[in-house]
């Protein structure tokens, strides 16, 4: 089931509907057979992957927090990660890794290759599930004794499959403290939806040809080109992404949870470090919290951080999908984060705050963090690694400036869309809709509404691009 589509809606008007009728008790069998349901109506074959996914961790986290010995704790935790990592790896990773070995040695992959289907949005319940292990290994959190309590923290349905990814230590307290929506949150709630269709259906769905017409067969020498269409896509996947994550802590805010916010005007940062802060945060928290922290963090002096970061980010990127292209795109990313930590480019602190202040400065450091960022977006997108290595071509030593593949009323619409984004980080735009007068919330109410039937793409069905992953 889409997000964006008449089914998904009328499948959650009646989980809704069931939720609020049914007594407190009853409410979380309803809500994990309704997110299995959910997940079922993809592949139901997958239904066996996230219950025995489930099920190692439920035990293990019983195992680990029953344990005295503190080596038989770690054992716990080991074969739990090992478990989760090696169904991951073998759904995900098998076929890359073959394909590799074919490339490096000329054997035909028709006959290496295995039809594997990946499991929809494995990447993410994999991660949420396996916080939850370490969470109780380091005692931040007590295992739960209820199979359904934990059951319905790995599988609830409106961040299943693309995330946000809602650690343990996020999601228990809310859940055990309960609380109904009020006329504040279900104001919020509709508004998230509401923001989150518009991104998805009018502005994603509407780039996506443009981009797919650049990176498909429709490719074309300049500069310009290159450069637009790069700019086309990091628009594409921020609000194809941020839409899914908008809609997906709405309607978990409807059923009375509170998910963190995914993703805080990512294009308005000043350096990489800062981009990371604001695009898919559960991501780069839970990377950092898991990751980059226990490989030593910033902890050993600057070459040890720079090695942790690259490592960090390199893994990072083969989370993202099994293909080289992504490992490029994690390591640039390292680089950029190695390169704002040894205080080389992006807010050197030896400037002095009054020159790193100044607005020159804070718009070169902007306008370097978005050419930084959108030239790791040709590998994220190309499929293939010589298609990527040719587009950046482009971009770094091209021959002649060329077309822009994006038309004026585009240029307009993501010139209108950054001073929205403006106004909604200096001003907390929403912040200040949501204390508005019930008028005023109407009528930005009716503004986006309009906007979505207007301007929604006429393909509805066009799926989330982080559904892959």
């Amino acid at each position: 089931m889409q997000f964006h589509s008449f089914t998904f809606f009328a499948f959650l008007a009646v989980v809704l509907g069931l939720h609020y009728a049914l007594p407190r008790a009853a409410r979380r069998h309803l809500l994990l057979v309704a997110s299995y349901v959910f997940y079922g109506a993809w592949d139901w074959r997958f239904l066996l992957l996230i219950a025995l996914s489930t099920a190692i961790d439920f035990v293990a986290a019983l195992r680990i927090e029953a344990a005295r010995e503190p080596a038989t704790r770690r054992r716990w935790l080991v074969l739990s990660l090992l478990l989760n990592l090696g169904v991951l790896g073998f759904f995900k990773y098998t076929n890359f890794f073959l394909a590799s070995f074919c490339a490096l040695t000329g054997a035909d992959p028709t006959q290496w290759l295995l039809p594997i289907v990946l499991p929809v949005g494995i990447s993410f319940f994999t991660f949420q599930s396996m916080s939850y292990t370490i969470d109780v290994y380091r005692r931040q959190i007590a295992a739960r004794r209820s199979l359904v309590d934990f059951a319905l923290f790995v599988a609830f349905f409106p961040q299943l499959v693309a995330g946000p990814i809602v650690k343990a230590i996020e999601f228990f307290p809310g859940y055990d403290r309960w609380r109904a929506p009020g006329d504040a949150d279900l104001q919020r709630a509709a508004m998230l939806v509401l923001v989150g269709l518009v991104q998805k259906s009018v502005l994603a769905d509407n780039l996506a040809p443009v981009v797919d017409g650049y990176f498909g067969d429709q490719w074309q020498p300049g500069w310009l080109a290159a450069a637009t269409a790069t700019t086309a896509f990091g628009l594409q996947i921020y609000f194809d992404f941020a839409g899914y994550s908008n809609i997906a802590i709405g309607v978990a805010l409807l059923f009375g949870y509170r998910f963190p916010v995914n993703f805080r005007t990512p294009y308005l940062a000043g350096s990489v470090a800062e981009f990371w802060n604001r695009w898919h945060i559960s991501l780069s928290t839970w990377l950092r919290d898991y990751l980059y922290i226990p490989l030593g963090g910033n902890r050993g002096g600057v070459s040890r951080t720079q090695r942790n970061l690259m490592l960090t980010m390199l893994l990072g990127g083969l989370w993202h999908g099994a293909s080289w292209n992504f490992v490029l795109w994690g390591g640039l990313h390292g680089l950029y984060l190695a390169a704002h930590r040894a205080h080389r480019f992006w807010l050197h602190p030896r400037l002095g705050p009054r020159v790193v202040a100044s607005l020159p400065y804070r718009a070169a450091a902007w306008l370097l963090t978005l050419a930084a960022v959108g030239f790791a977006w040709v590998f994220f997108r190309c499929v293939r690694l010589d298609d990527g290595l040719r587009t950046a071509g482009e971009l770094l030593l091209p021959a002649r400036l060329g077309e822009s593949v994006l038309s004026t009323p585009w240029l307009l619409v993501i010139a209108g869309t950054l001073a929205i984004a403006w106004l909604a980080d200096r001003w907390q735009l929403f912040a200040r809709i949501d204390g508005a007068h019930w008028g005023w919330r109407g009528a930005v109410f009716a503004a986006l509404w309009l906007v979505l039937t207007v301007f929604a793409a006429t393909d509805s069905q066009v799926a989330f691009l982080y559904f892959q992953f």
